[in-house]
């Protein structure tokens, strides 16, 4: 996303959870409730991930993603999403990753069993989490994890580019989900019915 186009998104941004879906989560008992969430940051995902693919590669040959195909892209950018959820809103205790991972392989099929599927998400996450410097700010490793797991060692050109897209988006994320803490431990604090 552009300069212009995240401001334009901070602005004018319409809740990520319409009012009418939280005050109807707040009638549901807490496993329930859990299980619903874990479909809406589903789809919160999804948006996020796609909104950034479709930006990238709609600005042609002026973005550093041109001629990239968009299913590894998409994806990629999907377990950021799933990672940072689990991190900035569930506390990092993996308690939502079961529910994502679920909607995740229901929805996008694949040869490998959903258990291999979830180790290789895991790993990716390991991966972000070790690069990723809340101390410094300094996020260009992490940006590097993340286009390698795209392209691999040999095919990751225009690193800094990219990097820098991969990090803004990361960035607007958190800030983006933020929001969604509350519902999550609102949701972890209920009593059970």
């Amino acid at each position: 996303m552009g300069i212009i186009e995240s401001l334009k998104r901070l602005l004018d941004k319409e809740p990520l959870v319409p009012r009418e879906q939280i005050e109807r989560l707040r009638l549901l008992p807490k496993d329930e409730t859990r299980l619903e969430l874990s479909s809406i940051f589903y789809d919160v995902s999804v948006k996020q991930a796609s909104e950034f693919v479709k930006h990238e590669l709609g600005r042609g040959s002026d973005s550093p993603f041109y001629g990239v195909s968009s299913a590894p892209l998409f994806h990629e950018m999907l377990a950021v999403t799933f990672w940072l959820l689990d991190a900035r809103v569930a506390g990092g205790k993996l308690d939502l990753m079961h529910g994502l991972h679920g909607h995740y392989f229901k929805n996008f099929s694949a040869i490998n069993l959903p258990e291999e599927r979830h180790r290789g998400l895991m790993e990716k996450y390991a991966g972000y989490a070790g690069t990723w410097n809340e101390i410094t700010g300094h996020q260009d490793e992490f940006g590097a994890q993340v286009l390698t797991n795209i392209f691999g060692q040999e095919g990751n050109q225009l690193i800094r580019q990219r990097s820098f897209w991969i990090i803004t988006y990361t960035h607007d994320t958190m800030k983006a989900i933020k929001p969604l803490k509350r519902l999550w431990t609102e949701a972890g604090s209920k009593s059970a019915v």
